[in-house]
């Protein structure tokens, strides 16, 4: 929010659980700097939230090899969303735990824990699973946790499904760790909007593994969310972990590799 020059955040009044949306993946980046300089409260300024998990200049933003808190890179999106305990020569094609597709109940009995089916917020008969009319900005948005019954491998919600999440990567392979305004980067998750929109049978965007979409770092959208990582790495590793397709012989650079994989 801008007050008069003064930026801060809140927590906006009936709509705490929903997520967050129409931001930017700048945005983003300098609520981790804000979460990484120990969440002050009050105005927030340069000194809060374009320094620390990543440099923030003109039309540019660069991770710090420091962050502990950070916008997640595809591979770690993907494995906390499709990642399968139980077999580790299969991933989940849906991030309920499950290989079938999920329906979009809302139902309370069909949310129990114990649930035999699965469920996310995306369209099915062209309806996603809850319709908000007046509220046009937070329409169709489901609360966190409503879908108890449906978690990811590590107990995350909603990485299928509601809204699409920013990662850092770029599109096609790019490796540049400075992300521009004129980059495309990757968002994962798929949206509300998303599945059977126009019948019954016609799958137009998928929220399964496959679904993908590239954005512009400065563009915002109503269907588009973040969510952040927060890891305890020291900076030689985090370093590693900017650098992973890169050569890198930096000690502890297998114990980085391993954590890689835990995502």
């Amino acid at each position: 929010m801008n007050n008069e020059g003064n930026y801060f955040y809140f927590v906006t009044a009936g709509i705490k659980d929903l997520p967050v949306t129409c931001v930017n993946f700048f945005n983003a980046a300098r609520f981790c700097n804000w979460l990484e300089n120990g969440q002050p409260s009050g105005t927030e300024g340069p000194l809060t939230t374009e320094n620390e998990s990543y440099l923030i200049e003109e039309n540019s933003c660069t991770q710090r090899a420091q962050a502990h808190w950070f916008i997640p890179t595809e591979n770690e999106f993907y494995k906390a969303a499709y990642y399968h305990k139980k077999n580790l020569s299969h991933y989940w094609s849906y991030a309920t735990q499950s290989d079938t597709p999920t329906g979009n109940s809302v139902a309370l009995e069909n949310n129990q824990k114990d649930s035999l089916t699965t469920n996310a917020n995306y369209c099915i008969h062209e309806k996603p699973a809850m319709s908000v009319p007046n509220d046009p900005k937070n329409a169709d948005l489901t609360p966190v946790g409503i879908f108890m019954g449906s978690p990811g491998p590590f107990g995350t919600y909603d990485m299928s499904g509601n809204v699409y999440q920013w990662t850092v990567e770029q599109y096609k392979g790019v490796s540049e760790k400075q992300y521009k305004a004129t980059s495309l980067l990757m968002l994962r998750g798929g949206s509300r909007y998303d599945g059977m929109r126009w019948g019954n049978s016609i799958l137009t965007d998928r929220i399964d593994y496959l679904g993908v979409r590239y954005l512009r770092p400065t563009l915002a959208s109503c269907d588009v969310g973040f969510r952040v990582v927060h890891c305890n790495l020291t900076p030689p590793l985090m370093h590693a972990r900017i650098l992973f397709y890169e050569p890198f012989d930096e000690p502890g650079f297998e114990e980085v590799k391993a954590l890689w994989e835990y995502f």
